[in-house]
């Protein structure tokens, strides 16, 4: 099939296009069964709250990563730090961060 004038494929090619989805869903699920997590539900907002996080020159805030339940820390984070270490140690000022923020979380 040949595109329009406007750029966009025609709409049967459009409607052949999607067969897939309904496919690609149910092969998901035979992969990845839905579950529900194996711990009980809290319905406290603070729990299901996830925050992503960097500072690229020193720790980010353990205190501000103690309001949400999951806090993800982006790999460039203490960048500045861990860059100027030999060998680099991204990892461990990770861990580092992590740790600051589990002991924020229980003084909160």
């Amino acid at each position: 099939h040949h595109r329009s004038d406007r750029g966009t494929m025609p709409f049967p090619t459009r409607l052949r296009s999607l067969w897939f989805l309904p496919m690609s869903i149910d092969w998901v699920r035979a992969v990845h069964p839905l579950q529900n997590p194996p711990w009980p539900p809290t319905y406290n907002i603070k729990d299901s709250l996830i925050t992503m996080q960097v500072n690229s020159s020193g720790l980010s805030s353990p205190q501000r990563g103690s309001d949400f339940g999951i806090v993800s820390y982006d790999w460039s984070n203490l960048k500045e730090e861990w860059a100027k270490s030999k060998p680099m140690n991204c990892e461990e000022k990770l861990v580092e961060q992590a740790i600051a923020t589990k002991r924020a979380m229980k003084n909160h």
